[in-house]
């Protein structure tokens, strides 16, 4: 297809070779393409309006006429209110696309009279999966500024629903592996034996598998999970006695130890503890600081506010401006402002050290402070 002038798309592989036959009607996944499934829930729009008016949103899939659904999908509309609606609809499936290299996906915010406000064409499979904030177009394909929808986006194979629970079992290889050891296991014990676990823990999983066997028959296995609150001891024996049709059961548990999170530790009274009581020491030394910070800028000003004072005395009082023009005259005319002016200027840079000091001893103070809360948490 041309596009102006200077380049071209190419179709798709199955498309372009001489060994395959493309039916557009048929209704079955095309021979080496694999269909795909397609979910999107609108959540909410922003700046789609000024103007206190209801809006709506409809999703829409076009492409070949068995994956083509239209004006099916609408989220319900919300009134008065174009700036921020918010819709949190259900989720609207696509269940079986065909084909989804021609499939489009197409996000269209109407007005309640029916007025587009602006719509997004986004081929399938350039989609990312996700939460996604999707900018709106106009209906000529020009970028709005500020109107965007917000959306979550699943992605997945097309899987017929007789084969779901297979697909979950390919989906999980580890513990089918650590099954099939277990089984093999158990399988190699001796008739006479005794298999005994025990297990105890307070956040912990064990998963029991039952298995029942007889002469050559195949081994079934079933899982079942179960919380694991106190000790536990499974014992499994077998006696001669038993008929070689009886079927025996085994239960062996599986440890799945979960890792402490940060919100377990929230959960845990002794940690509360601590914590608050960190946060008192915390708020303890942050008023010392301020107190300290606030003396030390109380006397800082009353020593700067009287030096000002005793340089503006000096210079307004007239017996002693006469002196101060006589002594120099006979110091060969050195005046005496150059002299005040430095004396303060040391007496700023004084207070600046001062302070400084002052504020790099309290962060090294807070800082001690935290490490060693830290210690006690781990600890």
């Amino acid at each position: 297809m041309i596009r102006f002038h200077f380049s071209y798309l190419l179709k798709p592989d199955f498309m372009r070779r001489p060994d395959r036959t493309f039916d557009p009607y048929a209704e079955s996944p095309v021979d080496g393409v694999i269909a795909a499934f397609c979910s999107v829930r609108v959540i909410s729009g922003q700046f789609l309006s000024d103007k206190k008016i209801g809006t709506y949103v409809e999703v829409d899939m076009f492409g070949l006429p068995a994956d083509t659904i239209r004006k099916e999908y609408r989220t319900k509309t919300i009134p008065a209110n174009g700036l921020n609606p918010r819709y949190d609809e259900t989720v609207f499936e696509f269940r079986k696309i065909v084909l989804p290299d021609l499939a489009i996906l197409r996000i269209a915010v109407y007005e309640e009279t029916g007025k587009l406000i602006g719509q997004r064409v986004l081929p399938l499979d350039g989609l990312q999966a996700g939460y996604r904030h999707i900018s709106l177009r106009t209906e000529g394909n020009f970028p709005l500024s500020l109107p965007t929808v917000f959306c979550e986006i699943i992605l997945k194979s097309y899987v017929p629903d007789g084969l779901t629970d297979f697909v979950d079992q390919l989906n999980q290889p580890l513990l089918i592996k650590k099954t099939e050891e277990l089984l093999n296991s158990i399988t190699n014990t001796s008739s006479d034996g005794t298999l005994t676990t025990s297990t105890s823990s307070l956040r912990r999983n064990r998963i029991l598998i039952d298995t029942a066997s007889a002469p050559n028959p195949s081994l079934d296995a079933k899982l079942t999970t179960t919380a694991a609150s106190n000790t536990s001891v499974n014992t499994v024996s077998t006696s001669d006695g038993i008929n070689s049709a009886a079927s025996i059961k085994y239960k062996v548990p599986i440890e799945i130890i979960v890792p402490i999170t940060l919100e377990y530790l929230y959960e845990q009274r002794s940690y509360s503890k601590l914590k608050h009581k960190q946060d008192k020491e915390l708020t303890l030394v942050k008023k010392k600081h301020a107190k300290e910070q606030a003396v030390l800028g109380e006397q800082q000003s009353k020593i700067m506010s009287k030096a000002k004072s005793d340089t503006e005395k000096a210079t307004r009082s007239p017996m002693i401006q006469v002196g101060s023009q006589r002594r120099n005259l006979s110091n060969g005319g050195n005046s005496t402002e150059g002299k005040t002016d430095t004396k303060i200027m040391d007496l700023i840079s004084e207070q600046n050290v001062e302070w400084t000091s002052l504020v790099q001893r309290q962060i090294t103070e807070m800082n001690t402070l935290r490490r060693q809360h830290t210690k006690e948490q781990c600890s």
